[in-house]
């Protein structure tokens, strides 16, 4: 990256293991659901009918994002760019910010508004042959109104105003600062272009253009471009940044090199951001505003780190899934970044796609009141979890009857040494009860001690599958996770020697080894 400074989107699922809960959504949202390409945090969204230039009367859709609480927060105005396979007015409503989200985490009220001729806007959209100076001059005064107009309002501090945008939303903002009302302390473009069918001297007519404005405007300014953008060749931007500055702008250029196939997109990725955020808030910090992340939710959640617990592709190493839920990793790997997998005994969600995945997961399952262990995060498995047996153990009683079920031995070879190993329930039964019933301590001779008994009963003349999940700590403080199931209304499974279940180890049900003897009952 070069920096220069000079003065003058569901898919989310949810699966249940006998009854694994498996879920998914995608694309459009439907009424009630939360919308993944806005942040976490809330944004308090208002849609406004605001006067254009007064010169010209028109009314324009502008979007008012605030965060939380009473304000007067500063402005932040972001404009749009076009969209060049779209007839303006039907391109929809500016609302999926990543700017946007970036200025509410620091405190901002952010203003989209839509230009002349766009979306519900009123007017029709501004051209004037090669004059590109112009086109950015007249949508300027609309920028000015809008700023004007927010700016009377209780929670706006119309004294602590910054502008900015990207591409076509960036000639605009240059614009404006020809004549910027009052409270404005700096202008943002990133990839600043205007591209138009009625002129043949496109290049030119930037380049003349920014002169123009580089001459009118006595605001800082942050530039940002690349050098595989598809519409401003660099050769061309460095033109413009040029002619800008020589007219007396004051230019601060990131140059940040190559971005995926095309730099002009910077801001329809999140993995964008250590590109210019860091550039951002210090030019912010330069003109006095705000600068420091200050709400949290807006920007996307940070990512667990890689552990490599197991290979990404091997849905097999995967704990705690069923087929069905199986099948729903293999869905997530071929599913496009950004996407999350999470994990639990009794279910398993996936989200990809969105502004951030993983701050939505953690959400959903922090109000969902769901365990939610992050098994997978882009290309890299960041699960840190315990040893999962994922054959279950099973056991079998008669309706209305019980089952003692010993889920921890361990030999006491010595008077002094600690005796029990810690359970906890994860999952408790579903159609029973299940009871913890402590044995009384051996004497330090026995060769078995059994610290713990774990009692199902299950509910009045319920027949059929119930399931629990315990997770076990030893005392070498490792921990393992265990599935039971209990068949309710099937003959008891038993040997002479204790209950059978299958998946338990010796030091868990010592009496299926024959080198270990069965507790005493």
């Amino acid at each position: 990256m070069i920096v220069r400074r000079s003065g003058g989107w569901i898919l989310s699922v949810l699966v249940l293991m006998a009854a694994m809960q498996v879920c998914s959504a995608a694309g459009a949202v439907r009424k009630g659901e939360v919308d993944s390409r806005l942040p976490v945090a809330p944004v308090n969204e208002e849609v406004l009918r605001i006067d254009g230039d007064p010169a010209r009367p028109v009314k324009l859709e502008v979007t008012l994002y605030k965060p939380t609480g009473p304000g007067p927060f500063p402005l932040a105005v972001w404009n749009h760019g076009a969209r060049g396979n779209r007839i303006a007015d039907q391109q929809e409503r500016d609302r999926y910010s990543v700017a946007a989200y970036y200025f509410l985490s620091r405190g901002y009220a952010v203003a989209l508004p839509m230009m002349r001729g766009y979306a519900k806007s009123g007017g029709t959209l501004l051209t004037a042959g090669c004059d590109q100076g112009q086109v950015g001059a007249s949508n300027g005064r609309d920028i000015r109104a809008v700023i004007e107009a927010l700016a009377r309002r209780p929670d706006i501090d119309g004294s602590r105003v910054v502008v900015g945008g990207q591409s076509f939303g960036a000639w605009n903002t240059l614009g404006m600062g020809m004549d910027p009302p009052p409270g404005v302390r700096g202008l943002i473009a990133f990839n600043a272009t205007l591209r138009t069918s009625d002129c043949r001297a496109q290049d030119a007519g930037m380049v003349t253009g920014a002169w123009q404005f580089g001459a009118s405007t006595r605001l800082s300014s942050l530039w940002f471009y690349g050098d595989n953008d598809k519409l401003m060749p660099v050769a061309l931007w460095r033109s413009v940044v040029e002619a800008y500055e020589k007219a007396g702008g004051q230019v601060e250029l990131v140059d940040f090199g190559t971005f995926r196939s095309d730099s002009h997109d910077l801001l329809s990725d999140t993995e964008s951001h250590r590109l210019w955020v860091p550039q951002l808030d210090a030019f912010l910090a330069r003109i006095g505003l705000p600068h420091t992340e200050a709400y949290g939710g807006y920007m996307p959640h940070p990512g667990p780190v890689a552990t490599g617990w197991a290979d990404l592709k091997d849905a097999a190493a995967v704990p705690y899934l069923n087929e069905r839920a199986r099948a729903l990793y293999r869905q997530f790997l071929k599913a496009p970044t950004p996407r999350v997998f999470a994990i639990s005994p009794t279910f398993v969600r996936e989200l990809h796609g969105g502004y951030d995945p993983l701050g939505h997961l953690l959400a959903e399952c922090a109000r969902d009141h769901l365990p939610c262990e992050v098994y997978a995060v882009n290309d890299d498995v960041v699960f840190v979890g315990d040893k999962v047996f994922l054959a279950p153990a099973r056991f079998a009683i008669p309706v209305n009857g019980s089952q003692n079920m010993i889920t921890s031995t361990r030999v006491r070879r010595s008077c002094g040494e600690p005796v029990g190993t810690g359970i906890e329930i994860l999952t408790p039964p579903t159609h029973g009860t299940i009871t913890p019933r402590p044995e009384s301590d051996a004497p330090c001779s026995a060769a078995v001690v059994t610290p713990t008994v774990l009692t199902y009963r299950p509910e009045r003349d319920f027949a059929g599958v119930d399931a629990m999940v315990v997770r076990i700590t030893s005392l070498d403080r490792t921990r393992e996770t265990y599935r039971m199931e209990i068949r309710v209304g099937a003959a008891p499974m038993l040997r002479s020697k204790g209950p059978t279940n299958v998946g338990l180890p010796c030091d868990i049900a010592p009496w299926n080894c024959p080198r270990n003897p069965a507790p005493q009952r």
